[in-house]
């Protein structure tokens, strides 16, 4: 699959751009070291997703949902 992702960067310099941090993306991803081609990244630890552990949890009829 990675080497499938890299064959499309082919061409027009996006591989240069994009492949760091597809990879980096993947180890954060499997939680362990990847490597390609001459290219090594370690997961990142603590990088926020966004998300938050537990979002808040409402009954949509108290809002109106349904009304």
């Amino acid at each position: 699959m990675l080497e499938l992702a890299s064959k499309s960067l082919d061409g027009h310099g996006a591989k240069e751009v994009f492949q760091p941090d597809l990879l980096q993306t993947l180890a954060n991803y499997k939680r362990e070291e990847v490597c390609y081609g001459d290219v090594f990244v370690v997961p990142r630890t603590n990088v926020s997703s966004g998300a938050t552990p537990k979002a808040e949890q409402e009954n949509p009829a108290e809002r109106g949902a349904f009304e």
